[in-house]
């Protein structure tokens, strides 16, 4: 609202401005009530345009002839300068190759002194050369990358060099029998190949230099070329500069007079236009004033003299702190000397409360900005504002609401924190008493062997058998509260193929001897707990293996990718669940057959359940007693990898 009433007040700087026609000036209007012009004349907009039109001919063709000159001066230049740089680089490209020479005759004379003193001294200045060799070809090797003749010619100096400097190698090899190298034959032969790297390195250098002879040729007549054309071109474009510019200035003239003809003319459609600005100002719904450079109110509309208290009469003219009182509910940056009232008035703050003329407080929310003329000049401000108090007590009953639901998500927090602790604590220390009952148990049994009767054997049998089936209970219980604790604990990318790989690894036993035949589907990745999906898996397969028929059990792990979740399944081909069972199966403690038949706790499956749950997945059976069971579990689809 704010954007669309500025724009209208910048479109339509005569609704409050006058032109004072002496003073050149605009001068804020109050009271100018004028007729409105029904049919005004158009005729001085085509005049203003030719004259426009005109005048930038008389400025943009001088100036576009001047950027061209200019441009092609540049370019020439660039020429040069880019000529120049390439001569510079093969003035560096010799350098370095006197370098490497330099190198060469540092390493040839300090072998040459060491053989011939046997004085290990004289081998500094080769060590020394050997060292930076190799970091000076190497910068060579880069100066040329550009040039493929100069790169070939430095590979041959290369190869050159390598030889010689195996050749060096092993004549320092050798030094220690008195012969071989040491010889005037291999003395010869060090000298051919060095006398072949400084003929290389010679044409190498001449090639460059023929190069850069020819850059400094091209400079030249660069040089002379840009000379030439600048002279002609600036006797060209002040020649036709001349002749146009007569005839612009005869044209603008002759605009310039019809301009002021139809002057006297605008002043009519400002009045036209005051009027229309003032009804889109007084009809919208929110409350809009304007001040002048001096921070005094032009214009208020309805609304704003509805909720400030003062009417649109007698609001005109008023310094803006008058009219508009505000109370800021958080305290702002300090001002600065230099700021203004009306800057403090209009500063943004994070509340605000207008104190309206009769006394009374009202919430409002305001924006302001700035009025500038056809020109970009500042003339005033626009501050549009609206009551919101409905939307305070709004946002003060949401954030209340929120502030409920912390508390109550903080309390049950708490409380599920406290039932883990109390879950883990308990089936954590049942196990000491419940160790020591059996062990107990045991030694009664060992220490009274003959004393007791065949009773009393089966008694404490059944006692251990009992202990071990509670602590079987307490080890599952443990196992899932610890589910639950772990309920926080961020996941990372998981391989299911992994984790498969791992349970059948640790179900190998009980497969070999089962004769299980597993097969499966490719599994994916996904963000999971790895070890709580081991926990699923084995608990699924090793149900699977337990619960068999008479045949030997055959087990598909299936996996399917559907439109929001991974759908996984693990069937088998064993007794199955009667439909009794089926919903039940998944409590704690719950069982389908009688221990006697089949041992276990009955508690995997819960926990299997609450992994599959944790994950923000669902689980379920379906089963036909006598002919198998498959158990389907889904976990949710987003970051996967298949």
């Amino acid at each position: 609202m704010l954007i669309l009433i500025t724009l209208v007040f910048k479109s339509h700087q005569g609704t409050y401005q006058q032109v004072d026609e002496d003073a050149g000036v605009d001068i804020p209007a109050r009271n100018t009530m004028e007729k409105p012009i029904t049919d005004a004349p158009i005729s001085h907009f085509s005049q203003s345009t030719a004259f426009r039109r005109t005048l930038t001919r008389a400025i943009v063709y001088p100036l576009g002839l001047l950027i061209a000159v200019t441009a092609v001066f540049l370019w020439q230049l660039n020429s040069i300068l880019q000529i120049t740089q390439r001569v510079e680089h093969s003035n560096v490209i010799i350098t370095q190759a006197s370098v490497i020479l330099n190198l060469m005759v540092d390493m040839e004379t300090g072998l040459r002194g060491y053989w011939i003193t046997n004085d290990a001294q004289f081998l500094d200045p080769y060590e020394e050369a050997q060292a930076k060799l190799e970091s000076e070809l190497a910068r060579l090797r880069a100066l040329v990358a550009d040039n493929d003749s100069q790169t070939q010619n430095l590979n041959q100096i290369v190869e050159r060099i390598a030889n010689w400097r195996q050749y060096a190698a092993n004549s320092l090899a050798s030094k220690t029998d008195g012969q071989g190298y040491t010889s005037a034959t291999w003395q010869r032969i060090g000298k051919e190949i060095m006398d072949g790297i400084r003929e290389q390195l010679a044409t190498f250098v001449e090639g460059e230099d023929q190069l850069r002879t020819e850059r400094i040729h091209s400079a030249q007549s660069t040089s002379q070329f840009i000379i030439i054309m600048v002279i002609l071109s600036g006797l060209v474009a002040g020649g036709i500069l001349a002749v146009m510019a007569q005839g612009w200035l005869l044209q603008l003239s002759r605009t310039y007079e019809r301009a002021l003809i139809t002057s006297s003319q605008q002043a009519e459609e400002i009045s036209t236009q005051r009027e229309w600005l003032r009804g889109v100002l007084s009809s919208i719904g929110e409350a809009v004033i304007a001040t002048d450079m001096d921070g005094t109110v032009t214009f208020s509309n309805q609304v704003a003299a509805a909720l400030t208290g003062w009417p649109i009469e007698e609001a005109r003219g008023k310094p803006l702190a008058t009219v508009y009182k505000v109370i800021h509910t958080k305290a702002a940056e300090p001002p600065s000397d230099t700021t203004t009232t009306q800057e403090v008035l209009l500063s943004s703050t994070d509340s605000k409360r207008l104190l309206t003329r009769q006394g009374q407080t009202i919430a409002i929310d305001d924006n302001t900005a700035d009025i500038k003329d056809a020109h970009g000049k500042r003339v005033g401000t626009v501050l549009v504002f609206r009551d919101v108090t409905r939307r305070d007590q709004i946002e003060q009953e949401r954030l209340r609401l929120i502030e409920s639901q912390r508390r109550y998500a903080d309390l049950l927090r708490r409380s599920n924190e406290q039932l883990h602790q109390f879950a883990y604590i308990a089936s954590h220390d049942l196990q000491e008493p419940l160790r020591m009952v059996t062990s107990y148990l045991q030694l009664l049994e060992q220490r009274y062997a003959t004393s007791l009767d065949a009773d009393a054997h089966d008694f404490i049998g059944f006692a251990v058998d009992g202990a071990a089936r509670m602590k079987e209970l307490i080890t599952g219980l443990l196992t899932y509260a610890r589910i639950e604790t772990d309920d926080q604990t961020p996941h990372t990318l998981t391989s299911l193929q992994t984790v498969l790989d791992k349970v059948l690894t640790n179900l190998a036993a009980p497969i070999a001897d089962s004769g299980t035949v597993i097969t499966q589907d490719a599994l994916p990745e996904l963000p999971a707990d790895s070890l709580q999906m081991m926990q699923l898996f084995q608990n699924l397969i090793s149900n699977a293996i337990k619960f068999r028929g008479e045949q030997p059990p055959h087990i598909h792990i299936g996996a399917e990718a559907t439109k929001d979740d991974w759908h996984f399944w693990v069937q088998d081909n064993g007794i199955g669940i009667a439909p009794d069972f089926q919903e039940r199966i998944f409590g704690m403690f719950q069982r389908a057959r009688h221990r006697s038949d089949y041992a276990g706790t009955g508690i995997g499956l819960a926990i299997c359940k609450k992994v599959v749950e944790r994950h923000h997945g669902r689980i379920w059976v379906e089963s036909t007693e006598g002919a198998g069971t498959t158990f389907h579990f889904t976990l949710p689809l987003e970051n996967s990898v298949p």
